[in-house]
């Protein structure tokens, strides 16, 4: 009888449609979550609600995101204004301020749980693993190298912008536009029709997403 492999084959349903999916999505742009609704409006109406649809969120758009009474807080002052994003709204909510083209958290956030202020810095070590290799001061630790490629849709580290803020459609399905222009399952991407380790670095990040907001959130 022949050896099981120690290195099972992959479990790839059709390498050419595999193939023909990378290939559209090389070739393919970013669209947004939004342009899913037409043809997935439940699996949409769902996401909407999720918290990774809603972990970072423009309270000048969203004037319910501030959760607290900002004159409550006597930790750290600051208004609305300066709040570009918040981060959170379960466990603990933070807040991201702009400075060019950069933000950086607040050092202070609010226990959701426990209705209280305090503060908010990560310490150098026995924290995250960024830590140690930025200064102390929040206002030298931006969330684009830090936070916002696990938070956001097509972070680009070198303009500093996102397709879409959150875990959208687009993050495990990649860029979307031939697909919404022409919707097939040849033309978008479908991690079940990956190999394990393919599909795995695919997907991974939306659990750790997850994790990591679950834990500071």
């Amino acid at each position: 009888m022949e050896p099981r492999s120690l290195h099972p084959k992959p479990w790839t349903s059709d390498a050419a449609a595999t193939a023909q999916q990378a290939q559209a999505s090389a070739s393919a742009h970013y669209v947004g979550s939004q342009a899913c609704e037409k043809c997935h409006a439940q699996i949409y109406e769902h996401w909407q609600k999720t918290p990774m649809a809603n972990i970072v969120r423009d309270p000048h758009q969203h004037p319910d995101a501030i959760i607290p009474d900002l004159a409550t807080n006597n930790v750290f002052k600051f208004s609305k204004d300066q709040v570009a994003f918040v981060y959170g709204s379960i466990w603990k909510q933070r807040y991201f301020t702009k400075v060019g083209d950069d933000y950086f958290p607040l050092p202070v956030q609010w226990e959701v749980v426990n209705k209280k202020w305090s503060k908010y810095q990560v310490p150098p070590t026995g924290g995250d693993w960024w830590a140690a290799f930025y200064p102390p001061d929040n206002m030298h630790r931006p969330t684009g190298p830090l936070c916002d490629g696990c938070h956001s849709v097509g972070y680009d580290i070198h303009t500093k912008q996102v397709a879409e803020w959150n875990v959208g459609c687009e993050r495990c399905h990649g860029p979307g536009s031939e697909h919404a222009a022409n919707p097939t399952r040849a033309n978008i991407v479908n991690p079940s029709h990956m190999d394990y380790v393919a599909a795995s670095d695919t997907c991974i990040s939306v659990p750790f997403a997850r994790a990591t907001a679950r834990e500071s959130d």
